[in-house]
């Protein structure tokens, strides 16, 4: 049972291979579960639900999603990892001709093995990086607010990390931008690659660099990747800022 007083559960698809799928360990004793290719696992957590009052508005306190994992064996570029996407149409004037023309709006999250696509408002945030490699995507939604003083705080920003340093960035212009008039559940799995899930976390309120990078830290894949994180973020001597270590990060 989540923050919010929801339950999530798990599903997977009929004939899901548990022979070779589900719960795996790689060659260096971490375990993951693994979704074949042709498999779907879902999750029915509301990502994007801002029009439920049992979720945690994000006007008031932010959200935070991240999932470690690695896509192997893809035959595309664009396999699909992981999606919680809503995609609706709205009649809208084009400006220039005053006519009326669809558009089509979608909401949520769209992850392929080479890229992932964030969607709100009519915009999207686009965030590349390389398959057949262990990442750590972690979106970071910051509280809505209008007032001036919040807003100089870093209110209203949709920050993405990759493996704990900053990506992209991006402004939401609403609560609303965030919302999926239909919540959709979130999909794991493809049919052109393995989807290798280490781990899935959610949380109902923005987190703070500081909150972001030690639970990185504290996520290693070992005490040796551990001992490295920290060391390469430590930029502290005596109490105050080392410049020449800041300055070879």
């Amino acid at each position: 049972t989540g923050q919010g007083g929801y339950t999530t559960t798990m599903t997977v698809s009929e004939g899901f291979d548990w022979d070779n799928g589900g719960w795996q360990t790689d060659s260096e004793g971490n375990s993951y579960f693994c979704v074949k290719a042709g498999d779907r696992m879902i999750l029915d957590y509301p990502l994007f639900d801002e029009l439920n009052d049992k979720i945690n508005s994000t006007m008031t306190y932010g959200k935070n999603f991240k999932l470690t994992y690695k896509a192997v064996n893809c035959r595309e570029m664009k396999a699909p990892v992981m999606k919680c996407l809503h995609t609706t149409t709205s009649m809208v004037e084009n400006e220039e001709t005053g006519e009326m023309e669809e558009v089509i709006i979608s909401t949520g999250i769209d992850m392929n093995a080479q890229d992932a696509i964030i969607y709100a408002g009519g915009g999207k945030l686009e965030i590349p990086y390389c398959e057949d490699e262990r990442i750590s995507l972690e979106v970071n939604i910051q509280k809505y607010s209008t007032k001036d003083e919040d807003i100089n705080n870093n209110a209203n920003q949709m920050l993405v990390y990759i493996d704990s340093d900053p990506s992209r960035m991006t402004l939401y212009s609403t609560p609303s931008a965030l919302a999926q008039q239909v919540v959709q559940p979130i999909t794991f799995g493809s049919d052109t690659c393995d989807v290798h899930i280490y781990r899935f976390k959610a949380y109902d309120a923005a987190l703070s660099d500081e909150d972001i990078l030690a639970n990185h830290i504290a996520e290693a894949p070992n005490a040796e990747e551990m001992i490295a994180r920290f060391e390469r973020n430590n930029f502290m001597k005596d109490g105050e800022i080392d410049v020449t270590t800041l300055s070879q990060l």
